[in-house]
């Protein structure tokens, strides 16, 4: 059970970049020029503490935004969350025989 939750959360983070938008992810480059957009339509200048702060603002929103569809994802597309319960049969050696686990039991 473990393997298969590995396996959807390594899927599901292979996958979080383009969950729902069916575009490819964008470039640390673009949304760095995205978050400069709107920093600036803030009427923030470039370089000050206010800029700074607003695209980190941006930057942590942006992961826990990410980070909050990966679990939806990975919550949605879980295969069975209930525990695993395995049997474990027993074998008993037949009336008589006195060296049962020898023949391969």
């Amino acid at each position: 059970m473990l393997a298969v939750r590995l396996v959807v959360l390594m899927g599901a983070l292979g996958l979080s970049g383009c969950v729902g938008t069916g575009q490819p992810p964008l470039s640390p480059e673009e949304l760095r020029a995205i978050d400069r957009d709107k920093c600036a339509s803030f009427g923030f200048k470039p370089r000050s503490k206010d800029f700074a702060d607003c695209m980190m603002r941006l930057s942590l929103r942006r992961e826990a935004d990410e980070a909050a569809e990966r679990r939806a994802w990975i919550q949605s597309n879980a295969i069975d969350q209930r525990p695993i319960i395995a049997e474990h049969h027993v074998h008993v050696a037949p009336y008589g025989c006195r060296y049962w686990f020898d023949d391969g039991w």
